[in-house]
């Protein structure tokens, strides 16, 4: 019953259609069917997954609409060698030949973090079917790594420094022992001639 009731409530607001993608817990699917009882979506790996409408009134969806702008973004290190100004136009220019990207809108390539190895940038692209993010997502990688080769930059990856520093020994002065002996109640008894 409890299915039933969500189920209309889904049919009356239609916060998603068909072709839409939709993220449901950690699933995420291409919305297949939506019935009285069930909401099914087909995954990337070629799964239906069915879910119960009450748990799709209750969990939190996120909705990616199909044939929609969907913005994506992917993270991507440089050499610290290599200043912006030469990493951003050879990212941004290569991104115009791939097929998913949405050519109404300009990929932007920007600075995201500095990092211990590298200086960290990150690609914001825009796609209409988000079901192919993983695709796309693998080749901008692919086509970051030809970039960088065609142009001898080297892909960062951890370094890290280690500084030794050499303490001169300092030796303890005679009266320390002196002192750490007297405190002893053990030694009380011995002549300072036994103590030494």
């Amino acid at each position: 019953l409890g299915n039933f009731f969500a189920g209309i409530s889904i049919h009356l607001e239609q916060p998603f259609h068909i072709l839409d993608a939709i993220k449901i817990g950690n699933d995420i699917g291409k919305v297949e069917a939506v019935t009285w009882r069930t909401t099914s979506i087909r995954t990337n790996y070629n799964n239906i997954v069915i879910f119960p409408n009450a748990k799709v009134a209750r969990e939190q969806v996120e909705i990616f609409p199909f044939n929609n702008l969907n913005r994506r973004v992917l993270r991507f290190p440089a050499p610290y060698t290599l200043p912006p100004e030469t990493v951003i136009p050879l990212v941004r220019e290569a991104m115009r030949a791939l097929p998913n990207v949405a050519p109404e809108k300009i990929p932007i390539v920007r600075i995201n973090e500095f990092h211990d190895s590298s200086i960290n940038y990150e690609v914001l692209y825009w796609i209409r079917d988000y079901m192919l993010t993983p695709d796309t997502d693998a080749k901008i990688r692919e086509l970051i790594w030809y970039v960088y080769n065609r142009h001898q930059i080297e892909i960062p990856f951890p370094i890290r420094h280690v500084l030794l520093e050499q303490q001169a020994a300092q030796g303890i002065r005679k009266e320390n022992y002196e002192g750490i002996i007297g405190a002893v109640g053990l030694f009380e008894p011995l002549s300072p001639e036994e103590r030494e």
